[in-house]
């Protein structure tokens, strides 16, 4: 039997009362990969920060540009930007243990 990765928080975020964990799996989880950009690494957190919020609110973009505290065109441009829509098929590792 493999052992199980462990995982390393990267940030907490308490957004009306719900707390969202960002983390990743492994021993690079806090370090680029040689040559990666740091904005890059930011830029998946907020990918991934995102994709959590939307989730959790159905993909209601008015709903999740108010908890974020954005304007809901912000919030369009940010999924844009970062390729997220409802037919995203991404699997976050919360979908898989519930």
């Amino acid at each position: 039997m493999k052992p199980t990765p462990e995982k390393t928080l990267l940030a907490k975020v308490t957004i009306e009362g719900v707390t969202y964990e960002l983390s990743r799996t492994g021993e690079d989880a806090l370090h680029p990969t040689p040559g990666q950009d740091p904005k890059t690494v930011l830029c998946a957190l907020d990918r991934d920060l995102l994709l959590r919020v939307m989730k959790k609110n159905d993909w209601n973009k008015s709903r999740t540009a108010k908890v974020l505290g954005i304007h809901r065109h912000t919030l369009i441009g940010r999924l844009q930007s970062k390729g997220l829509h409802p037919t995203t098929k991404e699997v976050l590792e919360e979908d898989v243990e519930s």
